[in-house]
């Protein structure tokens, strides 16, 4: 039981870390658009 909570935890971190990553991404692409 315990492990299967854990997996989840994992797992939603592996998405939250993703989602983080392309707010990253379009930030610095809009950053760069506007400095153009």
């Amino acid at each position: 039981m315990l492990l299967f909570f854990t997996g989840i935890r994992n797992n939603h971190g592996n998405i939250i870390k993703r989602s983080l990553i392309k707010i990253e991404i379009f930030l610095s692409y809009q950053l760069a658009c506007s400095q153009n």
